[in-house]
């Protein structure tokens, strides 16, 4: 969600422009990046509670931050509970989907993904979560998936298109199953993309190749960051694990 413009109150309230030019609320601190997420969340939802006139586009990103949050702290019962409120909106969202489809993965609920995406093909990130559940469920589409979204990636590569090098390198890693070519995208993902998600995938990919050494640039972030994320945490105690193995 790239919305910009100036929060008029920062976290005190939510901002006064429009969702289409809305910037994060203490965007640092809500998702983690501060060292203070629980109390910018708390915030933020008294911010947003403040604003029963806010409309729904503004609402939706409201609670999808929300969501991601609680979700990054480990409180999942509240993450969905903003997931489910955002798509109660009714409005057509493909960060929210896609990130509400990360949450079901990662909780070993594919065939909902299934359900949120069958109709969400058009776009790389809805399709490679898409087919990342037909691959836990062996569903017949995972074939036919797994090669448009190689089909995308390489026509991207051609183009010189770095945008969507987080989910090549995703759909490396997992779809097909090369760690080490995955490692590789995942840095280099990592030299121009610098959120959260773009952390995990080094590590995750990092974590499978059994390079350990690989995740040093993001390591030396986290610490920087001060950023809170029960996942990324975890994965980060395997890598240390696996360097004194």
């Amino acid at each position: 969600m790239a919305q910009r413009c100036q929060a008029a109150h920062g976290c005190t309230g939510l901002p006064a422009c429009r969702p289409a030019g809305v910037d994060r609320p203490c965007v640092s601190g809500v998702t983690g990046r501060s060292g203070h997420a629980r109390d910018s969340y708390r915030r933020l939802r008294l911010a947003l509670r403040s604003r029963p006139d806010a409309d729904s586009r503004l609402r939706l990103w409201a609670l999808t931050i929300l969501a991601e949050t609680a979700e990054a702290l480990g409180e999942t019962t509240a993450a969905e509970r903003h997931y489910q409120q955002a798509l109660s909106l009714g409005v057509r969202d493909a960060y929210l989907l896609n990130a509400y489809a990360d949450f079901l993965l990662d909780r070993g609920r594919p065939e909902q993904v299934i359900e949120l995406l069958a109709a969400e093909t058009r776009g790389d990130g809805s399709l490679l979560r898409l087919a990342l559940a037909e691959q836990r469920l062996a569903a017949p589409e995972l074939d036919d998936h797994r090669a448009v979204l190689g089909a995308r990636f390489a026509a991207s590569r051609r183009r010189g298109d770095a945008i969507h090098l987080r989910e090549e390198a995703r759909f490396t890693l997992q779809l097909l199953q090369q760690p080490r070519r995955a490692l590789q995208l995942a840095l280099e993902n990592w030299r121009v993309q610098r959120e959260p998600w773009d952390a995990r995938v080094v590590l995750e990919a990092a974590l499978a190749a059994g390079a350990p050494s690989a995740a040093a640039p993001i390591l030396q972030w986290l610490r920087r960051s001060q950023l809170e994320n029960i996942r990324i945490q975890g994965l980060v105690e395997q890598l240390r694990k696996q360097g004194r193995s």
